[in-house]
């Protein structure tokens, strides 16, 4: 038993079939473009999310430069006396004899000019020394220690036996301006 298939009898029904198969096609090809798309808008949201991650931080170490540029600006003039005063005064609270200080040539570099004082101490202990090198460095004025060399004081005791007598320093304490 063959059954003829009558073309014309089922033709409404063929074009919907065709037309529907048409229509998923293109609705499938609509969707890959866009889901391409969204993923190219999510790579850029991502990117921009790491720039804006990147500024932030950008403008937060901005600030601190600024800071610190501030900070070492305060003054811009070098009284070489002042800081020879402050740095005696410093060794004086923490029970160091300063036997000499000398302004060093200043070092002048493009952003800052280094200040370098070469200094003459002593002291009964290097826990003084130690004390009077922490004052410093934590002075509100920028010191640092660039060269220290410590030797020990000998003496003979009553023993005739040599004995520690404190420590004698010889260190190099500079200070920055930043540069205008």
């Amino acid at each position: 038993m063959a059954q003829n298939f009558d073309f014309n009898r089922n033709k409404n029904q063929i074009i919907s079939i065709v037309i529907i198969i048409i229509t998923c096609i293109v609705a499938y090809k609509i969707y890959q473009n866009n889901s391409a798309a969204l993923d190219n808008l999510k790579k850029t949201r991502d990117a921009e999310v790491k720039k804006n991650e990147l500024l932030t931080k950008l403008g937060a170490l901005d600030k601190k430069v600024k800071g610190y540029k501030a900070f070492l600006n305060k003054d811009n003039k070098v009284n070489k006396t002042a800081i020879s005063n402050n740095i005696g005064s410093i060794a004086k609270d923490s029970l160091v004899k300063i036997s000499s200080i000398k302004p060093s040539p200043e070092q002048v570099s493009a952003v800052y000019i280094q200040y370098n004082f070469d200094l003459k101490a002593s002291a009964s202990s290097y826990e003084e020394l130690a004390n009077f090198i922490s004052r410093l460095e934590e002075s509100d004025d920028v010191f640092m220690v660039e060269i220290l060399i410590i030797k020990p004081n000998t003496g003979k005791g009553p023993d005739n036996v040599e004995r520690a007598k404190g420590v004698t320093a010889e260190l190099r304490v500079s200070t920055y301006v930043y540069k205008e």
